[in-house]
């Protein structure tokens, strides 16, 4: 980290920020230390852009570098020790495959997130925390050192005050370029901004900042470095409004900022913030559509429980209503002490269609970090968000997140006895053929039994990738920029924050309900087919077999206010939760719970899932979020599906919740339009809904995008828990989208 900050080719351009990840925009790194098989195709790199091309020297580098690492990586180290403890049974790789390459998220990926103590970097300085680090180091005595404690704290430390300082060294190299450009600079605005940033860097992260300009490039370089030091890195903002409103309010009270400059700079902010991304295999793509997940998180309650809504939550929307950039994205934590202008102007920026904001319930946040944290009604009163849809407490927090499951495969597995039908490997165990589940509760049963053993697998195989990139990769530097890492001297994962979260992402649970809905409704209750007959319509991707498809489709849906389609999501989640925090792996860390939500992971593990008892066909997208409806299924009105989503999952207990609408523009128009939206939201957060967020598109849009896409390159559209470029979204997720239920009111 230290050799990097001291030698890698640093840039400017015209933003007045400085700091970018590599030697220009948009440039990222390779990081090979975690998974590197599918590096060694360079037609297969790709960023949320597309495709990357290579420099000729660097051709011969990636060979050298994957073929060191292919055997040292975190992927190899874990695969190797989970296929050590189950002999004879199918390996990591065909179990967990990887998100490099197919189906399963390798749970170090981009999974470890990042919500560094702002407060802190702003108000004292690295230099500050390297002093800390120097005390702690100096209480480490010479005797101690051959007590294994003593000595991991000893490098600990050493290694932390070397991070910062390297850190330091990087803003010291951007104030040099600023100062040597500025020497030559002819336009002499240019070179008064080009002097700014110099004298910005050169104080700045080292010591407090002392104004909004300060302030940004601060947080700008530890979101910059942190995403330096590991691949990934899911760095927030967090409650940006709250630690920089004492800077922003200074200088607007001493004349030194306008409104106007001050939105400038945080458009300039959120340009720095959207250049940075992470390599990704082509195929990445299709399961996270190019998201990095940087959310500012606004609104919300201060510690004493006041609304904490100021003025740069509104600067922050109108900055990002001018943009319009898929990211940073936006949630707003709604409460009902909320100013109704500022949802007004929430309404604003959801007309333009990029989807943001999304949503949060303050209150079921708040009550979900004291049931799973225990920590004072202060600190819950700081939740934000950490990665798409979930939050965490910021500061104080090791966010890990393991890989993805997918809970409409259990489905798949159940109806063939535990066989993967692709490839007729026997993945689950074996709970019978179709023709011995003579009534519901067997196949239930066995829909349970699968459940529960991959589960094990899964979780298994997560905490094993999760502890091996503890050990193998600390991170010192976001160590010491996150509380009791220094006083406790370890690592953020190794347990040194105060506070831990995260678990595995379930996606398709809704496709799961659904299909579980149609076989008790059609085979047990109506009789109206077998389930031998069921399974040939499935196995024949119902080509022949379409009036049973009919009747798949026509059985009762979930999302519409309907008690025998919602009953049984409720009934799944509720499973999900009870087998996760039944399983002997549990993480024995306080605060691990179950992620239900899909990035684009509805598209990618649709793929690879055959035809469903939702009338669904093998090899196209599933559902979305974790309480969508299946698309085009809802029939009843966006209050229909708000009430079910509401009741779909006990939303304390689990990590997050997830809802997408779709509306018709015309639906948004005027203030009848906006009044009623606001209603809808307050109405679901009343019910005790956890999220809800809206893309505002018409289906004419998107399909004509599809044809043109020359026509649309700057159209954002809401996938999942973020917002992409349409164009550059799979076509398998555009597809998706377009078959959303397009909503309106009345």
């Amino acid at each position: 980290f230290d050799k990097v900050c001291s030698c890698k080719t640093i840039y400017l351009d015209e933003n007045p920020i400085a700091g970018t990840v590599g030697r220009g925009r948009n440039y990222v790194y390779a990081y090979p230390e975690f998974s590197c098989d599918w590096m060694a195709d360079e037609s297969n790199y790709a960023t949320y852009r597309g495709a990357v091309g290579f420099r000729e020297e660097e051709r011969g580098l990636i060979n050298q570098t994957v073929d060191y690492w292919r055997d040292r990586c975190e992927e190899a180290i874990s695969r190797r020790m989970y296929d050590s403890l189950h002999p004879g049974e199918p390996d990591a790789a065909t179990m967990f495959p990887g998100y490099p390459t197919l189906a399963t998220t390798v749970a170090a990926f981009a999974y470890r997130f990042s919500m560094p103590d702002y407060y802190t970097i702003l108000n004292k300085g690295l230099n500050w925390l390297i002093a800390v680090a120097e005390e702690k180091l100096s209480k480490v005595v010479v005797w101690d050192l051959g007590n294994l404690e003593a000595r991991s704290k000893y490098d600990f430390y050493r290694a932390v005050i070397l991070s910062l300082k390297a850190v330091i060294k990087l803003a010291q190299r951007y104030a040099s370029m600023a100062r040597e450009k500025a020497e030559v600079e002819a336009d002499p605005e240019r070179r008064l901004e080009l002097l700014r940033m110099a004298e910005a860097c050169e104080w700045v992260p080292a010591n407090p900042a002392r104004n909004f300009f300060e302030a940004v490039q601060s947080v700008w370089f530890i979101m910059l470095t942190s995403l330096i030091e590991e691949e990934g890195c899911g760095v927030q903002p967090w409650r940006f409004s709250q630690f920089m409103y004492p800077f922003y309010k200074k200088d607007v009270d001493e004349g030194r900022i306008t409104r106007e400059q001050a939105i400038e700079l945080l458009e300039f902010f959120f340009l720095k913030i959207k250049e940075t991304y992470f390599m990704t295999p082509v195929v990445g793509l299709a399961a996270n559509g190019g998201q990095t997940s940087k959310y500012f998180s606004l609104g919300g309650l201060t510690a004493d429980g006041k609304d904490a809504t100021n003025e740069i939550d509104y600067l922050i929307l109108e900055t990002q209503r001018r943009l319009r950039l898929p990211e940073p994205a936006i949630t707003v934590f709604y409460h009902d002490k909320m100013p109704e202008d500022f949802l007004h102007e929430c309404v604003k920026l959801i007309r333009t269609g990029i989807g943001q904001p999304q949503f949060k319930n303050n209150d079921v946040a708040v009550q979900r970090e004291l049931y799973h944290q225990q920590c004072s009604l202060e600190e819950a009163r700081e939740v934000s968000t950490v990665y798409c849809v979930s939050v965490a407490l910021p500061k104080s927090s090791a966010v890990c997140f393991g890989g993805p499951f997918n809970l409409a495969k259990v489905i798949e597995l159940t109806l063939n006895n535990g066989r993967n039908p692709g490839d007729g490997i026997q993945m689950g165990p074996k709970t019978g053929e179709v023709e011995s589940f003579t009534s519901w509760d067997k196949f239930y049963a066995a829909f349970r039994e699968q459940l529960s053993y991959l589960m094990l697998r899964h979780r298994e195989y997560n905490l094993i990738e999760l502890n091996t990139v503890a050990e193998l990769y600390p991170v010192p530097f976001r160590s010491a920029v996150h509380n009791d890492c220094l006083e406790r001297g370890l690592s953020l994962d190794a347990g040194g924050a105060k506070y831990y979260t995260g678990g595995p992402l379930f996606t398709a649970g809704i496709d799961a309900a659904n299909s579980l809905t149609a076989i008790k409704k059609l085979v047990y209750e109506e009789k109206k087919i077998t389930l031998k007959k069921l399974k040939e319509a499935l196995d024949a991707n119902f080509e022949g077999y379409e009036e049973i498809q009919r009747m798949c489709l026509d059985a009762p849906k979930y999302g519409n206010d309907d008690d025998y389609g919602d009953k049984m999501a409720r009934q799944v989640w509720d499973l999900v939760y009870d087998v996760y925090k039944g399983s002997p792996l549990d993480h024995n860390r306080k605060g691990s719970r179950p992620e239900p939500y899909s990035i684009a992971l509805h598209n990618f593990f649709g793929y690879i899932t055959g035809a469903l008892p939702t009338g669904r066909k093998a090899g196209t997208a599933l559902t979305d979020a974790s309480v969508s409806p299946m698309p085009g299924t809802d029939l009843n009105g966006p209050t229909a599906l708000a009430k079910s989503a509401a009741g779909a999952m006990d939303t304390v207990k689990y990590g997050t919740s997830h809802l997408n609408m779709r509306f018709h523009p015309s639906a948004l128009e005027g203030e009848k339009g906006a009044r009623a939206l606001i209603s809808l939201i307050k109405t679901y957060m009343q019910m005790g809904g956890d999220h809800i967020q809206f893309n505002c598109i018409s289906t004419e849009t998107l399909r004509d995008a599809q044809v043109h896409s020359e026509n649309y390159a700057d159209l954002v559209v809401r996938v999942a828990g973020f917002s992409a470029f349409y164009v550059h979204l799979d076509k398998g997720i555009q597809d998706e989208i377009i078959k959303r239920t397009e909503l309106g009111f009345g």
